[in-house]
């Protein structure tokens, strides 16, 4: 399964060198260079050499890459809706507060669901 977090912190943050990458996600290094190279093969991030630093690796995210950002964020706010129907605004209200603290007792890991984003309809 690949992971949408590197996605999401790219398209956030824009390009990223990637021992940034892996210090921002909850994946070890093995696992992070094991997806980008996933990603890579999928056209939806590039990795080149950084200007100053030949050692280091910098990661931008490829149209294609936008792209499926953005049809992530759509099936998201879709499943968003699914889940609160029947909801009066006050319940949703409350939900998304109750749901956000849940994430934030969690940590920091929770800050990006994980999606397989090869299955997704683009």
């Amino acid at each position: 399964m690949a992971h949408l977090s590197p996605l999401l912190l790219l398209a956030e943050q824009g390009s990223l060198l990637q021992r940034d990458l892996v210090r921002q996600s909850p994946s070890g290094q093995p696992a992070m260079v094991a997806t980008l190279s996933r990603l890579e093969r999928a056209g939806l991030i590039e990795r080149r050499q950084h200007d100053r630093d030949r050692r280091a690796v910098l990661i931008q995210l490829t149209a294609a890459g936008r792209e499926a950002v953005r049809a992530a964020g759509s099936a998201l706010a879709a499943a968003n809706e699914k889940a609160l129907i029947g909801f009066v605004p006050a319940d949703r209200k409350l939900a998304i507060e109750f749901l956000k603290r849940m994430a934030s007792n969690l940590g920091r890991a929770t800050r990006y669901i994980n999606i397989d984003i090869f299955s997704l309809q683009l």
